[in-house]
């Protein structure tokens, strides 16, 4: 092995994850929370007692019994502070598992979970809870600024800096608010366009009775809201955007009168509220299939179980983002109606099992970041064949059903020049023991049509039952010659593995649950 000469890195063996998010962040980017990181750092180095559990409410799954006991063999005896960011639910009886896991570490051990939600914060923690408000002044006209005039003239700066201080004071200290507006002042040009905005422009932030000017064009809600202005003033505005934080609602969406309100505006452009929605909603208002001119629209991270078929009728929409949605499971069948789809985002959508007819005539499309293989008609592989613009990730699920090698053919990968990351998944056959090869070699063929464009970056393969790989994996120096990024998992059959030691590029390379075999 010459693992050094490659900078590879060793991966963790049978508990190789399906999907690794990165928490990487530029620390220039960071204002306002010295003063949170001193108080939680003088806490924990303060402590000495059994595993402390702290809390820290506002910034912003785990799958737990593969990690149990390579956590346990890991964490034993030691003293170790675990991070867990952005917590969603502390609901069922894997947080209780998991915290009997960590008692095996040193007194003195800690974990940190930072969640968004205030619930959560308070049935996780066991010794402290930390809430952190907005920004100060000084730090969101930093953050706010920094967007804003990225790149404006000494002279721009000091003619727009007073408009600029007015639309900071009305974010509230909100990152969320003030990233949003920052970007978008980029984009406003003169003096008129900026004083447009700042009359956005409106935040509402806590449980408080708000009215809303005639002049307001966008709105945000930040913090638990239940008082609803009087139907008759909110329905003779003309919103154009809504941006509703977590915890805004707690109520079920079927008796909140401000969600209905706000999906009545009818030249409405974008809608946020995914991350607000109460967890017994399971489905959206129909108003707002009602919303023609919505562009934009993010339930992401909510209890939804499904679309109101009606949706298919918002012709103008161009982002859908229903990422972690975990208990969505399907999407509306018309869904090939909506020809604006540019970005339709259903990343960690896991009770999703198939994808709506006719996908392939969404022909916008740019992120699609998974695609599940059907086995009817309108369903399968050969959908991809058109979305030729697909950029970004691409994760292919459930390769069994493709039918045979002129179905793969049709997917026509080697097309998609934008993908710079490709997984691919077959089920498994739920034996990792059995030696038997498919039959005829089929997933070797059909693997063989599914090769990428050599600009590809990122390269999994899970599941695959082969005992041999194609042509274009066994010559990966000159069919995927960018690659960076490389893992193979659940592989039960392999004969041979592709050489790798060939790609010039190659940092990172991942073996999990492999099995070799030698005739």
């Amino acid at each position: 092995m010459r693992k050094k000469n490659f900078n590879l890195t060793p991966s963790v063996g049978d508990i190789a994850a399906e999907r690794l998010t990165s928490s990487f962040v530029n620390e220039s980017e960071i204002h306002g929370r010295g003063k949170e990181k001193e108080e939680l750092v003088n806490i924990l180095l303060s402590n000495a007692d059994d595993l402390s559990i702290y809390s820290v409410w506002g910034m912003g799954g785990l799958e737990l019994d593969p990690l149990q006991q390579y956590l346990q063999k890991k964490l034993a005896g030691k003293k170790f502070l675990l991070v867990l960011d952005d917590v969603w639910d502390a609901c069922g009886d894997w947080w209780s598992k998991l915290k009997e896991v960590l008692r095996c570490g040193a007194t003195g051990s800690a974990v940190i979970v930072t969640t968004r939600m205030e619930k959560v914060a308070h049935k996780m923690a066991t010794a402290f809870v930390h809430h952190i408000s907005g920004l100060s002044e000084e730090d969101s006209w930093d953050l706010f600024q920094r967007l804003a005039f990225e790149k404006r003239t000494a002279e721009e700066r000091a003619h727009l800096g007073d408009i600029g201080v007015s639309i900071v004071k009305k974010c509230g200290g909100v990152p969320l608010a003030l990233k949003a507006l920052g970007n978008l002042m980029q984009l406003k040009k003169t003096e008129d366009q900026w004083i447009a905005v700042k009359e956005k422009c409106l935040l509402i932030e806590g449980n408080i009775e708000f009215e809303i000017p005639e002049t307001v064009r966008h709105m945000g809600a930040h913090g638990t809201l239940s008082y609803a202005p009087e139907d008759k003033d909110i329905k003779s505005r003309s919103l154009r955007s809504i941006l509703l934080s977590r915890e805004s609602y707690r109520r079920p969406v079927s008796d909140d009168a401000l969600l209905l309100c706000f999906t009545q505006q009818k030249h409405l452009r974008a809608l946020s509220m995914g991350t607000s929605l109460a967890s017994t909603t399971e489905t959206l208002p129909k108003s707002i299939c009602d919303l023609k001119h919505l562009r934009y629209l993010d339930v992401s991270s909510s209890f939804i179980k499904k679309l109101p078929e009606g949706i298919t009728s918002l012709q103008n929409l161009q982002t859908l983002n229903l990422r972690n949605c975990h208990c969505l499971t399907q999407l509306p069948e018309g869904m090939k109606q909506m020809k604006s789809l540019v970005y339709l985002d259903i990343d960690d959508c896991c009770a999703l099992r198939f994808m709506p007819l006719g996908m392939g005539q969404l022909m916008c499309l740019r992120k699609l970041p998974v695609f599940i293989v059907g086995k009817e008609e309108g369903r399968g592989i050969g959908e991809l064949e058109r979305l030729n613009n697909l950029a970004g990730e691409l994760s292919i699920k459930d390769l069994d059903n493709v039918k045979n090698l002129s179905d793969a053919r049709r997917a026509n990968l080697k097309s998609k020049t934008a993908l710079l990351s490709l997984t691919l998944f077959w089920h498994g056959d739920g034996r990792p023991n059995s030696i038997t090869s498919i039959p005829n070699n089929e997933e070797e063929v059909v693997l063989g049509a599914l090769q990428p464009h050599s600009n590809l970056k990122k390269l999994r393969l899970i599941g695959y039952r082969g005992s041999k790989f194609p042509n274009w994996m066994m010559n990966l120096n000159s069919t995927l010659p960018n690659l960076v990024e490389m893992e193979l998992s659940e592989c039960h059959h392999c004969e041979q593995l592709p050489p790798f030691g060939k790609l010039q590029f190659l940092k990172s390379l991942v073996f999990g649950k492999l099995q070799f075999h030698t005739k």
